[in-house]
């Protein structure tokens, strides 16, 4: 229960944790769902560290090097965007991708 309180302030991403995703405008995108109900809308930081892999019909892609992330955020979830990064392949439109949104800091401090 303490834990749970503490998540209603600040939660970090584990590093082992992967993302499920999909491709939106050529880049990768990410819902996360938070293990408690944020006190406010959170902010978020990415200090990246992001792996990202789409496989699909034409085989496994990988996104490398994105450049910035945005976000949306809720009290109950948070949505990532990359941008900048490049793919190893030109076939990633609409497909789903796994991440690992490793160095996520998500906050709703007072």
């Amino acid at each position: 229960m303490n834990l749970q309180r503490c998540y209603r302030y600040f939660y970090r991403n584990p590093d082992a944790s992967s993302g499920a995703g999909f491709i939106y405008t050529g880049h990768p995108m990410f819902l996360i769902q938070l293990p408690a109900t944020m006190r406010a809308n959170p902010s978020c930081t990415d200090s990246g560290g992001s792996a990202i892999t789409s496989t699909n019909a034409f085989g496994q892609v990988t996104y490398t090097n994105p450049t910035s992330t945005s976000f949306t955020t809720k009290p109950n979830v948070v949505r990532l965007l990359y941008a900048g990064g490049t793919w190893n392949s030109s076939y990633t439109y609409g497909f789903g991708c796994l991440g690992n949104p490793t160095g996520l800091l998500i906050s709703a401090e007072l």
